[in-house]
């Protein structure tokens, strides 16, 4: 019975200490060291004149701002399974140290 009240204090310490550094990943950026970088293309504009050039331009400056946002998003996709797949191997490797002690203290092995 002491054993068990024991596994079941620690268990509840690591998902305690699990929480805290979830919070410090969302509320401070973990490795970015701040926020997430945000979207920073060129912005088109649109153009002063008529003429059948400057209209061209500021189509491929759109279609350009397109392309780049569209980079970003794929990237920004990119990161977000980089990090679900690290905070799955953190629950992995949390979960076979909780069980490798649950098993020592049943054991003794």
């Amino acid at each position: 019975m002491k054993y068990k009240n024991f596994c079941l204090l620690l268990v509840l310490a690591l998902v305690l200490c699990f929480a805290g550094v979830s919070i410090g990943f969302v509320g401070y950026g973990s490795n970015l060291m701040g926020r997430y970088p945000e979207f920073s293309a060129y912005e088109p504009s649109k153009p002063i004149f008529e003429d059948e050039l400057s209209i061209q331009m500021y189509k491929d400056d759109v279609e350009d701002y397109i392309s780049e946002a569209e980079r970003y998003l794929e990237n920004a996709e990119a990161d977000i399974q980089r990090i679900q797949e690290a905070m799955e191997d953190a629950v992995r490797k949390v979960n076979r140290i909780v069980d490798e002690y649950n098993t020592f203290i049943r054991t003794g092995y």
